[in-house]
């Protein structure tokens, strides 16, 4: 899960993009439903807090992968379309000259094509990919996408950020040092940037 979506559950449970050692393109065909109740929820106003989204998730699913959460990654030559019309997928950058250029980490919305195909009918995924030795997953989840602002007043809200006054008391007493020179000690502090507050 990430800090900025609060899953919902899956509309695709991950499906695998097989490997494959000659370099081949392939073609995958994934499909999902969604019911008119889901469809009312969507909303495609990105200025919208809390808002619901349908989220388009890759990674590579090379190696052990059990109980370790994995960044998102597409295929570099990679191509979807839902219902015909086109994914737009992350930017891809390159971080050395002669490497094969990466494509953003982030998960893709698929809300507005979502809302532009008809609903009667499942909504069908094509997947196009030079298949190399990695091993790929694809998956489409239906979230809850929130803000910082949200996020913080969650954890405000939360009972484990309360402190006691003589808890917050005694902390600040250590860092400042307690001495004469009322120096601040110097102590360490490790951060994720993942973390938006």
């Amino acid at each position: 899960p990430l800090p900025f979506y609060d899953p919902i559950y899956a509309l695709l449970e991950p499906q695998e993009l097989q490997s494959s050692v000659n370099g081949n393109i392939k073609t995958v065909y994934c499909q999902f439903t969604m019911s008119p109740k889901e469809l009312a929820k969507l909303s495609t106003n990105e200025a919208l807090f809390p808002r619901v989204e349908v989220q388009l998730r890759c990674f590579n699913t090379t190696g052990d992968i059990r109980d370790i959460e994995q960044a998102d990654a597409f295929p570099f030559y990679c191509y979807i379309t839902l219902n015909d019309l086109p994914v737009t997928l992350p930017d891809a950058f390159t971080t050395k000259k002669g490497k094969e250029p990466k494509r953003e980490s982030h998960p893709v919305d698929i809300t507005h094509l979502v809302v532009n195909s008809p609903s009667d009918a499942p909504y069908t995924m094509r997947i196009v990919w030079v298949a190399d030795q990695r091993q790929w997953a694809v998956a489409v989840y239906l979230v809850e996408c929130v803000n910082a602002e949200i996020l913080r007043n969650r954890m405000v809200n939360s009972h484990a950020f309360e402190f006691p006054y003589v808890t917050m008391e005694a902390i600040i007493r250590k860092r400042l040092g307690g001495g004469d020179d009322d120096e601040v000690a110097i102590d360490s502090l490790k951060i994720s940037l993942l973390c938006p507050v």
